[in-house]
């Protein structure tokens, strides 16, 4: 799709989103958004087209939201952007308006986890957790921080407490299997890794996961099953 193409597309579904904010369904434009956001069609562009095509567009869009909701958005579109300094500045503009919204710590916890500060990762995780106590999705990153850091130990109690907050969290089985995998827990790596490709079917890497779990138990033929899989899924 060229820049011409993403422009038209964008217009379109920034108009969608703005007519579902003005009538009041905030829940049904954020969703549109993050659709939005999700979409790998502007992969092919340069950098700078991405910024006139999809950045300063949705940036503008999000001013709409009351301050401090439309600096995390901004924020995650700049997490999207790759651009993590700059994610990072608009969460901590939005906890200098607000020292208690959990939302912000998490997304400035995920953008200190992608520039390999884990140490400021893990006390933002810390701050959601304290804020609300129940934000499973808090507890399966901080669960990846922990891995990151080879204490899969305390990674898989997180997980355990993600799972126990949100049973149909195949990423947090997913990741609690790569935990039970470094700590040379083979069969309890591969229940969940079939957990989570029950829940989600179409996840290639809880297959390539497994692949590689059976592959050191010597179980090639399944192993290779699974790796085609993965491979089916995502070339």
């Amino acid at each position: 799709m060229d820049k011409v193409d993403v422009q038209a597309w964008l217009k379109g579904k920034v108009d969608e989103i703005v007519k579902l904010y003005e009538a009041g369904q905030r829940g049904e434009a954020n969703s549109a958004f993050s659709a939005v956001v999700g979409r790998g069609r502007f992969d092919n562009l340069r950098q700078e087209e991405k910024e006139v095509a999809f950045l300063k567009p949705l940036e503008v869009f999000a001013a709409h939201w009351e301050e401090k909701v439309g600096l995390v958005i901004a924020g995650r579109i700049r997490s999207w952007m790759k651009d993590h300094v700059g994610a990072k500045e608009k969460f901590e503009l939005a906890i200098a308006l607000d020292a208690d919204y959990a939302v912000a710590y998490k997304y400035r916890a995920n953008a200190y986890r992608d520039l390999g500060d884990n140490q400021n990762a893990l006390l933002d995780y810390d701050k959601v957790i304290a804020l609300d106590p129940n934000y499973a999705i808090a507890y399966s990153n901080r669960g990846i921080v922990y891995s990151d850091s080879g204490e899969n130990q305390k990674a898989v109690q997180d997980y355990d407490k993600a799972i126990a907050l949100d049973p149909e969290n195949s990423i947090a089985y997913n990741n609690r299997g790569n935990a039970y995998s470094d700590l040379g827990e083979n069969n309890k790596a591969l229940f969940d890794y079939g957990k989570a490709i029950a829940l989600d079917p179409e996840y290639s890497m809880a297959y390539n996961n497994r692949g590689i779990v059976l592959s050191s138990l010597g179980d090639k033929q399944k192993a290779l099953l699974d790796y085609d899989k993965a491979i089916a899924l995502d070339p």
